[in-house]
């Protein structure tokens, strides 16, 4: 029984290892492509188990049921495939290793995988809300008693067709809203970096506090770390807290975009089957710097220039999240008064000098925002010293104001221009989505792609109810608070 068990942790904590070592040479830009592509899969793989676990008919219904589990799961993971094709074209152009084949092999047949599994998918869910329409009873907490369907299966066809629509709408709304979502960001597109973030805090803390690092419990802890949030947060949507898991999802657009974008061009690393997506080049903060600086007679006002819009950049992508944590906490927004000091000094530099450009990604593989870093001194509004001036001015003003009787006041306009930028990020997102349906549409109704079609259609509004209908109630539930 003891050897047992111990051979049971052992091959647990061998698989945890595995998947951490993964992504810290995925991190440091050092893993092979075909590696980085099962990764990914086995990210896929490990993250589908989570929910599984997690349950979805618990969050919809409010009881475990197994097998439906494992129904939904696998249509949803028909849903995107489309994912890994796009990152099989990028790993075809980057690999030398034995997998090529198989990338030629989905690509060559890329529409008709795409296609019918979309199909597969469809059909299937429509299949098991139907089923559960009639099998199972809804408990609470649950997002279906929520929406005030509760109780068991009803005789009434009337009764059944509201319940069987509910249903259907809830099933395909988790998957637009949270799986969708969730297993692009946590198994493609953060996986490394957040496991870094979490290597550096937990030796941080423990040197700290002079705690003894335990193997074992380092291991849980980066192993585990972004499949814990996952479950704390999918939980959300079968309690009446639901809108904190929509804004929670808006939110982490902007988090994730720090993971994307931010920590690679800091620290000039990046994910080549990620970034080999874009349509355009994506130059390290220190590579464009190094090339301004020697057409700079003052390096040292450029540096600052680099520094204040690194500085507010990663503030418009963090407040809302720090926003959002007050509002779960139903506390007030009260930020930190240097860093409101420092903050405003720098927006002036982030308007009139720009170093990021937002925009739309306008990209067939992928959906959203491109953050493309750009030379400040051929984008710059004035010289760099004049709006350093106007930094200083500003910086000046809003200490008095942080430092008395103001401070409240500040904290409300800060929310106000944070929530504006948010509101940009958002309409921005969100309108690269909508026009890429928008055209989609019409061209799969040609193919006589019916099911897919539809399947957009429906994904198009659930667009326009999440980000359009979020938003609001962020700020809804702001002022509220």
């Amino acid at each position: 029984m003891g050897t047992g068990k111990k051979f049971g942790v052992g091959i647990e904590e061998t698989i945890l290892v595995l998947l951490i070592y993964l992504n810290v040479i995925d991190f440091l830009e050092v893993i092979p492509p075909d590696l980085d592509y099962a990764k990914k899969i086995i990210s896929w793989v490990g993250l589908g188990i989570l929910l599984y676990k997690v349950s979805p008919t618990k969050i919809f219904f409010g009881r475990k049921h197994k097998w439906y589990d494992i129904a939904l799961i696998l249509s949803y993971f028909c849903f995107i495939t489309k994912n890994m094709i796009s990152y099989a074209k990028v790993a075809l152009e980057l690999s030398k290793g034995p997998l090529r084949n198989l990338y030629e092999l989905i690509l060559a047949n890329s529409n008709f995988f795409e296609i019918s599994l979309i199909n597969v998918g469809f059909i299937s869910l429509i299949i098991l809300a139907l089923i559960m329409t009639f099998k199972l009873e809804i408990f609470s907490p649950s997002t279906l008693y929520i929406i005030h369907e509760h109780g068991k299966p009803t005789k009434n066809v009337l009764k059944q067709t509201f319940r069987f629509l509910s249903i259907l709408l809830v099933v395909f709304g988790f998957f637009y809203i949270v799986f969708n979502l969730i297993m692009e960001w946590l198994a493609i597109a953060v996986d490394a970096p957040l496991l870094m973030v979490g290597l550096a805090s937990y030796f941080i803390v423990a040197f700290r506090y002079r705690h003894v690092l335990k193997t074992t419990n380092l291991i849980y802890k980066l192993g585990n770390m972004g499949e814990e949030f996952y479950e704390k947060f999918v939980n959300l949507f079968q309690s009446e807290k639901i809108y904190l898991g929509i804004t929670g999802l808006l939110v982490l657009h902007l988090l994730t975009d720090v993971g994307n974008f931010m920590l690679p061009y800091l620290f000039s690393i990046h994910d080549d089957l990620y970034f080999g997506q874009f349509l355009q080049p994506h130059q390290p903060i220190i590579s464009l710097l190094s090339t301004e600086i020697t057409a700079t007679a003052n390096p040292g006002t450029l540096v600052l220039a680099y520094f204040a819009n690194i500085f507010t950049t990663l503030s418009f992508l963090i407040i809302p999240a720090f926003i959002w944590n007050n509002i779960s906490k139903k506390q007030n927004i009260n930020f930190n008064k240097v860093f409101l000091i420092i903050f405003y000094a720098c927006i002036s530099v982030f308007i009139f000098a720009p170093l990021f450009k937002f925009q739309r990604l306008g990209n067939e593989s992928l959906r959203g925002i491109d953050i493309i870093t750009q030379k400040i001194l051929v984008n710059s509004s004035y010289t760099i010293e004049s709006t350093l001036i106007v930094t200083a001015i500003v910086g000046i003003i809003f200490a008095i104001l942080t430092l008395t009787k103001f401070k409240p006041l500040i904290d409300i306009f800060t929310f106000f221009i944070s929530t504006g930028f948010f509101g940009y990020y958002i309409f921005l997102y969100f309108s690269d989505i909508f026009f890429y349906y928008l055209e989609n549409i019409p061209y799969l109704f040609s193919i006589s792609a019916t099911i897919p079609g539809i399947f957009t259609i429906l994904a198009l509004g659930y667009g326009m109810i999440f980000y359009v209908g979020g938003f609001f109630i962020y700020i809804f539930s702001v002022l509220t608070n």
